[in-house]
């Protein structure tokens, strides 16, 4: 994770925000994979990335709390002339706040930031634990109901998906990744209100819940539920 890689979807004023090259990243199940590459960009690095200490997913939200930082104050939490000098810096992990810009930030931000800017990778907070933390009382992706009519659409398209023949499906999924930033904007709403979780993952349950007025039978659900989700993996 570093801020070159949090980029807009589009121009637009109101763009999602996407986050780009996962080239060195990889999906880790289990949470006590302990890792001993050093790699990454500098200024991002967690203090025991830097000293070359095994580490976990927890190097990853000390990168998010530098993402964090700068985004609140236009600033480096970490900075000097050289690379060895802002490494230095890390390994000794002394944050300041005094800066006059973070008058204006509320305590809460200021507070979560200090939690993954934490030294020791055990006092900082998991991706969960940071997502409820009280900066971030949103409303519920599933709140913003997207246009009915777009809504009944993707559900008849799922149908259809399941009915379909092997090649249709292999089409049908190139199409997909042609989708335009319009297209993907409004689906993303459907996807959001049948997350009624807010976890970015739409469970069985809720995909149950969302097409109970088709009146699918229970093994129907779950063959079109299994056949939209192996299609996507």
């Amino acid at each position: 994770m570093k801020f070159e890689n949090v980029m807009f979807e589009s121009k637009d004023p109101y763009a999602e925000i996407k986050v780009i090259d996962f080239g060195l990243s990889k999906k880790y199940l289990d949470p006590d994979v302990i890792i001993k590459d050093r790699v990454g960009t500098v200024y991002t690095m967690a203090p025991e990335v830097i000293g070359r200490i095994p580490y976990s997913f927890k190097a990853d939200m000390f990168s998010l709390g530098v993402i964090d930082y700068m985004l609140l104050s236009e600033r480096y939490p970490f900075s000097g002339k050289s690379n060895a000098e802002i490494a230095r810096k890390i390994t000794a992990c002394k944050v300041s706040f005094g800066n006059k810009v973070w008058e204006n930030i509320s305590k809460d931000a200021k507070d979560l930031v200090k939690k993954l800017l934490s030294k020791d990778p055990s006092d900082r907070p998991t991706a969960k634990e940071a997502a409820s933390h009280a900066w971030f009382k949103l409303p519920a992706l599933s709140d913003v109901k997207p246009d009915p009519e777009l809504l009944n659409g993707v559900e008849e398209s799922l149908v259809r998906f399941f009915d379909s023949g092997e090649f249709k499906k292999l089409v049908l999924n190139v199409l997909a990744h042609r989708t335009t930033t319009d297209d993907i904007k409004k689906l993303r709403a459907v996807f959001d209100s049948y997350d009624t979780e807010n976890n970015g993952f739409i469970t069985f349950e809720e995909f149950r819940e969302n097409l109970s007025h088709y009146n699918f039978s229970e093994e129907e659900l779950d063959k079109i539920f299994n056949s939209v989700v192996s299609d996507a993996l």
